[in-house]
């Protein structure tokens, strides 16, 4: 008995060693308090100078000095926008008479003439449709013939050209018969 006795003196020895002491816990938790309210008020001191420093910056960006500047340097380019228009112009039309130069050579060296000017001539019927076969004209029909010159009327004389012969036809090569041997078939695999 006396160990069960000793045994709760101890247990209630150490149960007291945890007691406080109202004032005293009171005290503990006030101080915990302020230690929280100074956390606080630090956090929201830092929070509001950081959005005043957004404040700041946006404001910044909202007053005119910006727009005026944009203005200024906009009534420089204007001003210097009218010769650059006419350099852009100048060039455009320098490149585009180069271009219609070069057409027109281009043109110049498909034209008919050129074959003209080599000694070739140009026979047209009495329609203007040009006459490229012997076989296409007839004895008493009008003619009119180009050089690069000029040009002069003509009359197809004697007889009628007749058309050219077909190509003769090549004879056929004999060819070989075979003798048909078994298919063989591949592997798959």
């Amino acid at each position: 008995m006396a160990a069960q006795l000793e045994r709760r003196r101890t247990a209630v020895a150490q149960a007291g060693s945890r007691l406080r002491h109202p004032r005293e816990v009171l005290a503990l938790a006030v101080t915990r308090m302020q230690a929280a309210t100074r956390a606080l008020r630090t956090g929201l001191d830092k929070a509001v100078r950081l959005e005043e420093g957004r404040y700041h910056r946006v404001s910044d960006r909202l007053t005119l000095l910006p727009i005026r500047r944009q203005l200024t340097d906009g009534g420089t380019k204007l001003r210097d926008l009218p010769p650059r228009l006419d350099q852009a112009y100048a060039r455009r039309l320098t490149q585009a008479s180069d271009r219609l130069a070069a057409l027109g050579q281009l043109l110049e060296s498909y034209s008919y003439r050129g074959v003209l000017a080599r000694g070739f001539a140009l026979v047209t019927d009495g329609a203007g449709q040009p006459v490229t076969h012997a076989a296409d004209t007839q004895p008493g029909q009008g003619l009119t013939i180009a050089f690069q010159d000029g040009k002069v009327e003509a009359l197809v004389a004697g007889e009628a050209a007749a058309p050219p012969p077909p190509p003769a036809a090549k004879p056929a090569k004999p060819t070989r018969v075979r003798k048909a041997e078994p298919a063989k078939q591949e592997s798959l695999f």
